[in-house]
This record gives structure tokens, C-alpha cells and sequence, in this order.
């Protein structure tokens, strides 16, 4: 599981920032009102101010009066994406010469041919977890989410654990550049809980371990800790 929110330092402070923050985004139709906007999925000042930093080498790319928004993806569906842009949830297409987007990219969107819009560019990634492809010769990784701040690695303790999936998965958490966080799930349902959770936090040393039950609400507010407020 990764979690598109928060990054920690400054590209994100997750689903919390809206328009009672009092900050104010104004530019290329981002907003902080609106349930669905880009806000919602993490848009921030320092978002804003690493689309800056990249806007000129982006423009030097397309027409000079071409207006470009920003946005985020939420989801990719074949070759539609679902992006956040404005205070709307867009399907978009995506040229292939603007690169292949993943959820949690950040995103130019400007006009295509049609009259309609579609995703033009997408800025670099501060984090991008991946995997080799199954059943594939292709030494190329996989790309499955970009610019998360916490990779949560769900252990449920109601299943065996398997303990070099375990280690696989934690490795390419660590390889993201976001930070890990194991998650010990159905706590209530098992009674070697404890047994599973000692044998998880020895493999996954260095790594925060939270222990957690939906049915009781145990855990919760720990897990929540690990998002900024």
C-alpha cells in the first residue's frame, strides 16, 4: 500500500490542507475550495514552488501561449487518467512523448487537438515505487506510484507471514525514497498477535511497526501519528 500523502519535508502535507488553512493557491486554476481539487490529493505551497522551478523547461516545450494547468493523478485506467485538476476529477489521455503517468504524479494538463484537454507533461519525481514486472525478461522496473510520502507495508495477522515477501516488499519501500511503515492489521482476530507482531518488528528493524484493528478501533490513532496534522 502507498500512501499518496504525506511527504515529509515539503511537498505535501496530505488530506488536512484545504481552504481552512487560510493558504492561498491561486494560480493555473488550482484551488483550496472544492472536495475534489488538486488540495485535497496534496497540493501545496511547496508543490506550487517546485511547478516553478520546472515551469520554464516545460513551456520551452510547447506554444508560448499555450496555458497550462496543474493537477494531480489519482488514478490510471488504461490509457485514461484520472486526474484532479481545478475542483474537478478528469479522465485524460496522455500523449506517450509526455512520458507514462502513475497515481500520484503531479501533472501539466494543457489543450490536445480535439478542442479538449489532456496531460502534456510531468514533473519530477520526488519518490516512485516500483516492482519488476511478473513473468517478464525485461530488467525495467515496474512503476507503481510516485511522490508518496509513507509506504505502508500491511502485514495481516490472520494469514501466515510469509516472511520473504516481507522482506521484498520492505526493500522496495526503502528503494522509493519514501519512508516505510509496516501495518499490522486484524489485531482482534488472532491469537498470536503478539507472536506475529515481535517476529515482524525483528525483520523489519529500523522500521516503525503499528499494530492496528478496524474492529476495535485499536492502533488507529497511532497509525494517524504518522501523518503531520
Amino acid at each position: 500500500m502507498a500512501t499518496l500523502n504525506p511527504e515529509p519535508g515539503d511537498l505535501s502535507r496530505g488530506l488536512t490542507l484545504n481552504n481552512s488553512s487560510g493558504i492561498s493557491l491561486d494560480s493555473y486554476s488550482l484551488s483550496t475550495s472544492g472536495r475534489e481539487g488538486p488540495t485535497t490529493y496534496g497540493y501545496s505551497p511547496a508543490v506550487a514552488a517546485y511547478f516553478d522551478v520546472h515551469e520554464p523547461e516545460h513551456q520551452s516545450r510547447h506554444p508560448a501561449n499555450q496555458r497550462n494547468e496543474r493537477g494531480r493523478v489519482v488514478r490510471v485506467d488504461r490509457n485514461l487518467v484520472l486526474t484532479a485538476v481545478g475542483r474537478e476529477l478528469l479522465h485524460l489521455p496522455y500523449p506517450l512523448d509526455a512520458g507514462v503517468p502513475v497515481t500520484g504524479d503531479w501533472v501539466w494538463i494543457g489543450p490536445n487537438r480535439a478542442g479538449g484537454r489532456q496531460i502534456t507533461g510531468i514533473l519530477p519525481r520526488r519518490s516512485e515505487l516500483s516492482r519488476k514486472r511478473a513473468f517478464e525478461d525485461s530488467s525495467e522496473a515496474q512503476v507503481l506510484a510516485a511522490n508518496m510520502g509513507v509506504v505502508g507495508v500491511v502485514v495481516p495477522v490472520d494469514r501466515p507471514l510469509t516472511h520473504n515477501r516481507l522482506e521484498r516488499t520492505l526493500v522496495a519501500a526503502w528503494d522509493s525514497g519514501a519512508v516505510p511503515l509496516v501495518i499490522i492489521t486484524k489485531a482482534d482476530l488472532a491469537d498470536t498477535a503478539d507472536d506475529v507482531v515481535g517476529k515482524v518488528s525483528l525483520q523489519a528493524a529500523g522500521v516503525d511497526v503499528v499494530t492496528t484493528s478496524a474492529e476495535n478501533g485499536d492502533g488507529l490513532d497511532a497509525l494517524l501519528a504518522h501523518w503531520p496534522p
